[in-house]
C-alpha cells in the first residue's frame, strides 16, 4: 500500500502511484479469493462477501477507464453484477477476476511481456531509416 505520508511519495508521479495502488487492489482479491477457495477445497461453507468487496474495490479503480473505452452493456454488466446485484455466483467472481486481470494486461500495469521482439531479418530497412 502507498505511504502517502513518506517525503519520497511526494515526487513520485501519480501514474505510478495509481498502478501500485491497482496492484495492491489485484493482490487484495486474489488474496479474498484464494481463501475462499481454500474454505470450498476444505468442505468448509465459503462466503463470496470479501472476495465481492476486493473486486468492486478493483472495479472502482478502474471505472472510469472501463466506462470511457468499454461498450456501454459490457461496462453495464459489469457495475450492476457489482454494485446493483445483492448476491454473486463464484462463476461471476471468476468472469470479472479474468476480465480485470486481462484489462490490467492490456495497460500494460501487469504484462511480463514487454520486450521488444527484434526482427533480425529487416536490418536492412533499419539503416535506411537511420541514414545508413
Amino acid at each position: 500500500m502507498v505511504d502517502f505520508n513518506d517525503s519520497t511519495t511526494v515526487g513520485t508521479p501519480a501514474v505510478d502511484i495509481f498502478r501500485v495502488e491497482a496492484l495492491q487492489a489485484q493482490a487484495n482479491t486474489f488474496e479474498a479469493f484464494e481463501l475462499y477457495k481454500k474454505q470450498k477445497e476444505r468442505g468448509i461453507d465459503p462466503d463470496l462477501a470479501i472476495t465481492k468487496s476486493r473486486l468492486v474495490t478493483w472495479f472502482l479503480i478502474h471505472q472510469p477507464y472501463i466506462k470511457r473505452t468499454k461498450k456501454k452493456n459490457e461496462y453495464d454488466a459489469i457495475h450492476n453484477v457489482l454494485l446493483v446485484d445483492e448476491e454473486i455466483e463464484e462463476e461471476k467472481v471468476i468472469e470479472i477476476l479474468l476480465y480485470l486481470n486481462e484489462l490490467i494486461d492490456s495497460l500494460n500495469i501487469t504484462k511480463l511481456d514487454t520486450k521488444k521482439v527484434y526482427d533480425k531479418t529487416k536490418w536492412e530497412q533499419e539503416n535506411k531509416m537511420q541514414g545508413q
